[in-house]
């Protein structure tokens, strides 16, 4: 057990404990060569320390005025650690509650920029933005921090056993269930699973929900995050399922400002603005411009009240009677196709994670070739999903869309190995340019596919 006054690696010496999570602690710390005040994040273990490595130099790489990256990392008996600069101004968490409306702007700004360059330059998902992931340097700005290289380890360390039983087969990753999206949460109903890995729009979610809480004082759906949120949506009419179900903002601020909020918290995940957006649009306090939405439903309700004001007591009890009727039936209805969407929506989001996966993996070592088992399950996926019958248009035209993405990638790698192929066959290296060829043809189907 650390303690103030050890000293780490003959070099940092421990000042203060600043804040202790479920497998690591925040200290305050002095480098005995420069006398410079740092923040040491210390873990208590680490299981697998080359993916901790490998993390940590993804991490460092990031340069953004709006990121906050480690500066090295150390092993002190067999305790990892990472050293950070010190920013006495702490974390945004300091400031819940209490953000006047120009504030919470400039946070809405700062953090959506960061994760613009994340999300746009770097295709990382943070996966864990909070009011204690964002740090404040001196001149005020937000910086997010904790990309937390460990967490993948120990994903239920900070879990209740409430969230724990929620989350049961299911790859949990990290993330804190309070910021985290509908689509992160399995739904057992409709026999859903989220997708192994959390998209862009599930960061959008967790700043809708920092932002709420910066603003209100607490999280818009409790523990179980957008789990809550979406069982809420279930059991709201259609007239009023739009509505995302989202608590009202209490607070003394302005529509736009409400507007941004209630956008990043949208239930579906192709509803919210992309970081970028907000970004731009938050510099001028204004919200970005949402999809087009369809005609609401609740117009026929309209008419049909109209009609039932002509007609007699008895005739309008009647009716009343027959409105009742039909609009169990129509949720109903609207359950079952809600359980067909979900389904159709899983296969096509687990289907382009695999293929962002291998995006992802040769991006980080330009040695790797796509693991073609991996792209013949995406596409397996694929097919599976483009099968199904009774699927809303608008959810299948928005999944071949997300395919079209993944076939892009898979197409490039394809133009990649042909590349090689070539380059190697020039060299005269044939057993290296027979390597290429192989790879080349195996990914051949799956670069041709649909066109």
């Amino acid at each position: 057990m650390l303690k103030e006054g050890d000293i780490l690696c003959s070099k940092y010496k421990l000042k203060k404990r600043f804040d202790e999570g479920g497998f690591s602690s925040v200290w305050l710390a002095e480098d005995l060569e420069t006398q410079e005040n740092l923040a040491l994040k210390v873990y208590e273990s680490i299981e697998d320390m080359d993916a901790f490595k490998k993390g940590f130099k993804l991490v460092y790489r990031l340069t953004h005025s709006n990121i906050f990256t480690p500066l090295a990392y150390y092993v002190h008996n067999g305790i990892p650690f990472l050293v950070m600069s010190y920013c006495p101004n702490g974390s945004a968490k300091s400031k819940i509650g209490r953000m006047s409306e120009d504030d919470v702007w400039k946070f809405a700004h700062d953090v959506a920029a960061g994760l613009a360059y994340l999300h746009d330059n770097k295709a990382i998902v943070h996966q864990d933005i909070k009011p204690g992931n964002i740090l404040i340097d001196d001149d005020g700005k937000y910086m997010i921090t904790d990309f937390d290289i460990s967490t993948r380890q120990s994903g239920t360390q900070r879990m209740t056993a409430r969230q724990v039983q929620e989350m049961q087969d299911f790859n949990y990753g990290c993330g804190t269930p309070d910021y985290m999206g509908p689509e992160r949460w399995p739904d057992k109903d409709v026999n859903y699973r989220p997708s192994l890995r959390p998209s862009q729009a599930s960061d959008i979610w967790s700043l809708g929900a920092t932002l709420y809480e910066l603003m209100e004082g607490h999280v818009p759906f409790g523990e179980t995050g957008g789990a809550c949120q979406r069982n809420l949506c279930k059991n709201l009419s259609p007239r009023n399922r739009k509505r995302n179900a989202v608590p009202k903002i209490a607070g003394n601020y302005s529509k736009e400002l409400r507007k941004l909020v209630y956008m990043c918290l949208a239930k579906d995940a192709w509803d919210r603005p992309s970081a970028k957006q907000i970004a731009e649009c938050a510099l001028h306090h204004k919200a970005p411009i949402p999809h087009p939405a369809p005609t609401p439903s609740w117009v026929k309700y309209a008419v049909l009240s109209c009609v039932a004001l002509v007609l007699s007591f008895g005739a309008y009890t009647i009716y009343d009677r027959i409105k009742q009727k039909k609009e169990k039936e129509e949720i109903i209805e609207n359950n079952k196709q809600f359980r067909i969407d979900s389904i159709y929506s899983s296969h096509i989001g687990d289907a382009t994670g695999i293929i962002q996966k291998q995006s992802e993996l040769s991006t980080i070592d330009d040695s790797y070739m796509f693991d073609i088992e991996k792209v013949s399950e995406a596409y397996a996926l694929y097919e599976r999903a483009d099968a199904m019958t009774n699927v809303s248009d608008s959810i299948k035209q928005k999944g071949r869309k997300l395919w079209s993405t993944s076939q892009e990638i898979i197409k490039k790698e394809y133009q990649r190995m042909a590349s090689e192929e070539q380059r190697y066959t020039r060299m005269d290296a044939t057993t290296a340019a027979l390597k290429f060829q192989q790879q080349r043809m195996n990914l051949e189907k799956y670069a041709t596919i649909n066109n």
